[in-house]
C-alpha cells in the first residue's frame, strides 16, 4: 500500500514493514552518515527506550523499518479539537510530556555512549504516540523519517531540542485563549441569571 511518494521518495506499507525507496538524487550516502554504525545506534536506542522503530536494512536505494503502533501528533491534535478546552489542554500537556521525555531519554543515550544522536526533522507528522500494539508499550512518542537521524554530525545537540518550542507555544497561546473566552462565557452566563 502507498503511504506517501514525493521527490525524494515513495514510502509503502508492505508485509507489516515500511518500505522507503529513495529517488536519483536523494539516495542514502556513507559519506553522509548512512554507515551501519548509524543503524546500530538507531536500533539500540529504539531497543532501550522505545522511540525509533528497527530499521530491518538499508541501503542507498532504501530503508526498511518496522511498523509503528499508534497515531502521529498531527491525528491526536485533530482528534483533540472535538473535546472540551480542558481535555484538549490535558492532551497537550500529554504531548509535552512525550516530547520532552523523548528528548532526556536521546540526551541520556548520548551521554552514556559518548555520540551524538539527533533526528532533523522532528515536526507533529514524525511523531507518533504509541498504543497497545507497540512492541515497548502504549503512550510512548516514535519518531519516523529515520533517514533524518544524524549521528555525530553535530556534536552540541540544540535545534532539534527547541524544535517544538514555537510551535507549543502557538498551540498553548490559542488554548489559552480558548480557556479565557470559556471563562468569560461562563461569568457572562452567572451574571445574566442574576
Amino acid at each position: 500500500m502507498l503511504i506517501k511518494e514525493d521527490y525524494r521518495a515513495r514510502i509503502e506499507f508492505i508485509d507489516g514493514k515500511f518500505i522507503k525507496t529513495f529517488k536519483e538524487g536523494s539516495v542514502l550516502q556513507e559519506h553522509d552518515g548512512f554507515t551501519e554504525e548509524w543503524k546500530d545506534h538507531i536500533n539500540n536506542f529504539g531497543r532501550l527506550y522505545g522511540h525509533f522503530p528497527e530499521i530491518i536494512e538499508f541501503h542507498k536505494n532504501k530503508l526498511v523499518m518496522e511498523q509503528v503502533h499508534g497515531q502521529s501528533f498531527t491525528e491526536f491534535r485533530k482528534q483533540s479539537y472535538k473535546s472540551s478546552v480542558d481535555e484538549q489542554i490535558e492532551n497537550f500537556k500529554q504531548m509535552q510530556f512525550y516530547y520532552y521525555k523523548f528528548i532526556c531519554n536521546l540526551l541520556e543515550y548520548n551521554l552514556k555512549n559518548k555520540c551524538s544522536l539527533i533526528h532533523k526533522d522532528l515536526n507533529y507528522n514524525n511523531m507518533y504516540i504509541s498504543n497497545e500494539n507497540w512492541h515497548h508499550g502504549a503512550n510512548k512518542l516514535v519518531c519516523i523519517d529515520l533517514d533524518a537521524v544524524k549521528l555525530n554530525r553535530w556534536r552540541v545537540p540544540h535545534s532539534f531540542i527547541n524544535f517544538p518550542t514555537q510551535v507549543f507555544q502557538k498551540d498553548a497561546e490559542s488554548l489559552e485563549l480558548q480557556k479565557q473566552i470559556q471563562l468569560m462565557k461562563e461569568l457572562q452566563n452567572r451574571l445574566d441569571k442574576k
